[in-house]
């Protein structure tokens, strides 16, 4: 089922928060359990299928956990049943797309919900949580608005079991506070505007020239047109997702529960550990916690005698689960997990080789700073397009650009240039000739005209490498993230006048069209 963002944003989200409200002033006890049915009942009428096989599994999880603080005897038991109840309808649609096949017939095709990676993942929280004895026992309505609380849906982010519960069972009035609310909005509003401002005139230039090789297999893009495919993707996919996580946040907040942090400028990263640790963040913590963790504690037990070797290899054996089961979530085949074990192989091998050679100067420290990151950057870009346009061959693209067409083209308004950038290989006529070979009613044109795209792409790559985030200008990081931080917005009337100004703008550039999938 096709789902507007605007739908879910600005009429779902509203109305929820409206009786939110409203219950907290009748019955304050039932406030969170009104949002979780309200929830409950968006997510059942998108998909009442996909929904039935959630409510089994949480009521399931639920009955289980009570049972750990019966039994405690049977903790483990439990623990295994739980963890692989709640990741069964996970691998299921990751192996099969969510369609069933017998005889070479379809016999069932399943929309599993677009966030059923983060409510697997949180269930795994719940069970794990709750066999170490971390939590408290839980009420049904807690455990329901944590299982199903609709503000993560989109892109997470992940909030384990033990810090929602431990927010949970203080009193609200302090966590929904004016200034909370007020951060909570201005958040939303710059999470939007990053999707409509950033993000979708991106992707409708990214997607016009996409759609004109496919109605013309043999057009050859210019080198301005790849560049602008390959780097445009990047950002598009990168503050699409960002733009989701602050959305959420911000949603969070007016509820009472603050969401982690999950992107901290990883286009800013040096090394491949920087950014792995800076995109995704709550999904990494995941990994960090109930991956990593357990099979470093496990392997640290081998039976060997050098110490130092013994948690080298415990660590090396830790890191390789981690990026394994980051694959395998992202996509199960072979290029997407093999990209992920070759990122671990990069940690383990720089790791390794600081260790031996401790007197001499890492070889990261050796390469030149703007070369390993523009190394980095590449490699990301392809990973990038990879996952949002699998089909299209940006290496062969390159090629074939190479051959039959290497002129670069720029708008015919920077003529003017001529006199100091001139030479056969570049032709002032337009940032992107292909447009100009096929029917402008053939292609969904794009928001913006080709030479404000330019403009509009370098604008926001200076953004993304010269201006702080946006949980940096709210002041969301943890101090131990980065050094010196001090929050930049305030509550004052200026700020609320900006927000209302970017909302403004956003709204005026949104097109209801553009949509997520309920089924991913």
């Amino acid at each position: 089922m096709k789902i507007s963002y605007l739908t879910f944003y600005l009429l779902v989200f509203p109305a929820i928060l409206c009786l939110f409200s409203l219950c907290r002033r009748v019955a304050p006890r039932y406030g969170r359990l009104c949002v979780a049915l309200a929830s409950m009942l968006f997510l059942a009428i998108a998909d009442r299928v996909s929904f039935g096989i959630l409510l089994g599994v949480v009521l399931i999880n639920y009955h289980l956990i009570r049972g750990m603080e019966v039994s405690p005897h049977r903790k483990r038991l439990y623990k295994l049943i739980g963890v692989s109840l709640s990741l069964t309808p996970l691998i299921f649609y990751k192996l099969f797309g969510g369609t069933v096949y017998f005889d070479g017939d379809l016999a069932q095709s399943l929309l599993l919900p677009l966030g059923l990676a983060f409510y697997s993942l949180q269930q795994v929280t719940a069970i794990v949580d709750s066999a170490s004895g971390q939590v408290k026992p839980i009420q049904i309505s807690d455990y329901l608005f944590f299982s199903f609380f609709f503000a993560t849906l989109t892109s997470g982010p992940i909030i384990t079991y033990k810090d929602m519960m431990g927010q949970l069972q203080q009193d609200d009035s302090s966590s929904i506070s004016p200034y909370n609310i007020d951060l909570g909005v201005s958040l939303f509003i710059l999470g939007f505007a990053k999707k409509t401002l950033i993000a979708d005139p991106i992707e409708s230039m990214t997607g016009a020239l996409l759609q004109v090789s496919n109605i013309n297999p043999e057009t050859y893009y210019s080198i301005s047109e790849l560049l602008y495919i390959f780097w445009g993707g990047m950002l598009s996919f990168y503050y699409v997702f960002s733009a989701y996580s602050d959305m959420a946040i911000g949603i969070a907040l007016l509820f009472g529960v603050r969401l982690p942090v999950n992107f901290n400028s990883p286009l800013k990263a040096r090394t491949p550990q920087q950014y792995v640790m800076s995109w995704h963040m709550s999904f990494m913590a995941f990994v960090r916690q109930y991956v990593f963790q357990p099979v470093y504690l496990m392997l640290k037990r081998t039976p060997i005698k050098d110490l130092n070797t013994r948690y080298l290899l415990a660590w090396a054996g830790a890191v390789f689960c981690s990026f394994g089961v980051v694959g395998v979530w992202h996509a199960p085949d072979i290029v997407t997990v093999a990209i992920s074990l070759g990122v671990a192989i990069t940690i383990v091998g720089v790791e390794s080789s600081s260790l031996v050679f401790r007197r001499r100067k890492p070889a990261s420290a050796r390469t030149p700073s703007l070369l390993s990151r523009a190394i980095l950057l590449t490699f990301i870009c392809l990973c990038a397009m990879k996952f949002t346009h699998p089909d299209f061959e940006i290496v062969q693209s390159f090629t074939n650009m190479l051959t039959h067409n290497p002129t670069l083209f720029v708008s015919d308004r920077l003529d003017f240039l001529s006199g100091y950038l001139h030479g056969a290989w570049i032709e002032y006529y337009s940032f992107f000739p292909t447009l100009t070979t096929v029917n402008r009613y053939e292609i969904a044109q794009p928001t913006l005209s080709p030479d404000l795209s330019m403009l509009h792409i370098l604008l926001v790559t200076l953004i993304t490498f010269y201006c702080p985030n946006s949980m940096q200008i709210f002041g969301l990081l943890e101090k131990n993230e980065e050094d010196n931080m001090k929050a930049r917005w305030s509550n004052r009337m200026r700020a609320a006048i900006a927000a209302g100004v970017l909302l403004c703008i956003s709204l005026s550039f949104t097109n209801n069209g553009s949509s997520f999938s309920y089924g991913g």
